[in-house]
């Protein structure tokens, strides 16, 4: 029935942020409403058979991602207790040490059970089995987030991503730390990232602006796939990656050491398997099957990586990071993908950290290791240490003793996790019972242990986590909205001059494209507008921006100032605000891309443009790109 009414209440309620800010529908919302909120309704009072507990105790998915998606950050966490802070580390190399490069490769989807490292009787990674027999392995390697772009977050920053559904991360005040590209660079790395995933997946260009890498390469700068199998519904095979990321080895001086990190797509759901290198039976449900020799698929993308190096004369002089962004489900526990699959299957991945000058030292690590662990460990063994930052994680080449780690689903108060040796603890938040498993007796988390059993010290422990975190990304987000929300003008003055009033409520004197052009269809850009607050315009009001292509197509880019957090109804008088947006030119563009702006009301339509400006449709021009098709 939600699925019904959805394209109704998307229409009636959403539609101004997919089409033109002034569509006004022509027929009443009540009816789809009515249907909406009774469906709402109904999930509430149904109880959920597949998990065996009565309706108070439980709120099904639909319910938790509305939740998720309106509910407040908890208040009273303690940004300085949350165990890590990276926003001014650097590296210093360490004298003496060659410098090396690192390649960080993460594999989707790729739980550590569908691997021959942790199950020897499944032989669908034998390449990487082999390695891991050369290199520090991680028997108890563990994602804090089973989702790709919060994995992202926790392996190539090092720390824990923002324990909420929004990606907040790809915005442009939204990445609390320095992470290793970034890092890197500084000291003369050069930097890139592949992916076999389309670009603007969540936000993917922004994570990897904010994450600091020179060159991103998703799907749509790979090249031709001619010859490339499809490897689900957004992506190709990874072997894509493999010469445009030779090519640019290539381009690069023989002595500059580089960071560069591929992400595969092929075991996401989907499991179309590419027949490349056959397909093998190794269960009898199809579904499953297919995602196990797409997992095999993998290994031989691994090898493949590992092969290109040699033959490039690089292999001896890189230090490889193999690791699954998270696991994945198949109704294990009634959980199908990833996103909520909070128990071993969800979690539990494989790690490989393979330096070739280092065989002598390999070795299997029994220990609870985390991705967040990643950072430091290919920080210490690229030969370089760490001023002025503290990471979470330990070098895994060294660990030595057990600690206690922690996960979080990717749902807010949904489920999160944590385990300390063989005992695990799991806070539904009251969507179903609380369990607790003992994993060295029941790995495959069946019986739970919890009735009769005291576990508010592992409650607390999660709960203080979870609200340091994200008091820690909060204060990072209120520190830098100070830098945007100003008392007085700011020193710097924008290279592009305006005077441009919308009614009497904001004067735009400036703007900035961060990048130079000209620019490419499609291509991200970074817009900053430096503008004063004339008079608050009241409730109700919203800014709007608007590209225009050279033949009057119009793509929306309305946003609120300062990634979300000024929005009108905060406005105050005098106050100077710089707001940086990131936004992709239209792909249809082909000559030029113009940016025009304006305040726009639900009811009293358009504000009137004045200053130097007073266009007829009351959008302001702001610039004009020049594309290049």
């Amino acid at each position: 029935i939600v699925a019904l009414a959805a394209p109704w209440l998307i229409r009636f309620f959403w539609a101004r942020k997919l089409q033109d800010p002034e569509h006004t529908p022509a027929r009443s919302p009540r009816k789809a409403m009515l249907v909406g909120v009774g469906a709402l309704l109904l999930s509430l009072l149904l109880p959920l058979a597949h998990w065996g507990v009565p309706a108070t105790l439980s709120r099904n998915a639909m319910v938790t991602l509305v939740a998720s998606l309106s509910s407040a950050q908890e208040k009273g966490g303690d940004a300085l207790a949350s165990g890590f802070d990276t926003r001014e580390a650097t590296l210093l190399p360490i004298p003496g040490a060659p410098r090396r490069n690192v390649v960080i490769i993460m594999l989707e989807s790729t739980r550590a059970s569908a691997t021959t490292m942790h199950n020897p009787e499944l032989k669908t990674t034998p390449f990487m089995d082999e390695l891991s027999r050369e290199s520090f392995f991680a028997q108890r390697a563990y994602a804090v987030m089973p989702h790709t772009s919060k994995a992202l977050v926790s392996v190539l920053c090092g720390i824990p991503p923002h324990l909420t559904l929004r990606i907040s991360e790809a915005e442009p005040i939204g990445m609390p730390g320095r992470c290793l590209a970034e890092l890197f660079k500084e000291v003369g790395y050069a930097t890139s990232y592949f992916q076999t995933a389309t670009e603007r997946f969540e936000s993917r260009p922004g994570m990897i602006r904010n994450m600091g890498y020179e060159d991103f390469f998703p799907s749509e700068k790979l090249g031709s796939t001619k010859g490339f199998e499809k490897a689900n519904y957004f992506g190709v095979e990874d072997n894509i990656m493999l010469e445009p990321s030779r090519a640019w080895i290539k381009q690069l001086p023989r002595d500059k050491p580089f960071l560069m990190t591929y992400l595969t797509v092929t075991p996401h759901h989907g499991y179309i398997a590419p027949r490349r290198y056959g397909r093998k039976t190794y269960d009898e449900r199809d579904e499953f099957n297919r995602y196990l020799n797409s997992v095999n698929y993998v290994d031989h993308f691994v090898k493949n990586v590992v092969d290109l190096f040699k033959e490039e004369g690089l292999y001896e002089d890189t230090i490889f990071v193999i690791v699954g962004d998270h696991g994945e489900g198949f109704g294990e526990h009634k959980r199908s993908q990833h996103d909520n699959v909070i128990y071993e299957e969800g979690l539990h991945v494989p790690l490989i950290v393979h330096d070739p000058l280092r065989v002598k030292d390999a070795k299997a690590i029994p220990y609870l290791i985390t991705q967040l662990d990643i950072a430091p460990t290919v920080i210490n063994l690229s030969g370089h240490s760490v001023l002025d930052g503290s990471f979470p994680g330990e070098d895994i080449s060294t660990l030595s003793h057990q600690r206690r780690l922690y996960a979080h689903c990717w749902y807010e108060k949904r489920c999160m996790a944590t385990i300390k040796g063989d005992e695990k603890f799991i806070d539904h938040f009251g969507t179903q019972p609380d369990e607790f498993f003992d994993l060295s007796s029941d790995p495959l988390e069946r019986k739970n242990l919890l009735p009769g059993r005291d576990v508010s010290q592992e409650r607390a422990s999660l709960r203080r986590w979870r609200e340091n975190v994200n008091a820690f990304y909060d204060a990072h987000r209120s520190a830098l909205t100070e830098r945007y929300i100003l008392d007085e003008r700011p020193e710097q003055e924008p290279p592009i001059k305006l005077d441009i009033k919308l009614g009497d409520a904001l004067h735009i004197y400036g703007a900035k494209i961060v990048e130079q052009g000209p620019f490419k269809p499609g291509v991200t850009i970074t817009v900053e507008l430096y503008m004063q607050i004339l008079e608050p315009p009241g409730e109700g009001w919203r800014f709007f921006m608007h590209g225009i292509d050279e033949k009057a197509r119009t793509t929306n880019h309305d946003h609120t100032f300062v990634s979300g957090t000024y929005p009108a109804e905060k406005w105050e008088q005098g106050k100077f605000v710089i707001d940086r947006h990131t936004l992709n030119v239209s792909n249809r563009a082909r000559k030029s891309y113009e940016l025009r702006a304006g305040l726009w009301h639900k009811e009293k339509g358009r504000m009137p443009v004045g200053g130097a400006q007073s266009p007829k449709d009351m959008r302001a021009v702001i610039t004009r790109l020049q594309v290049e098709p």
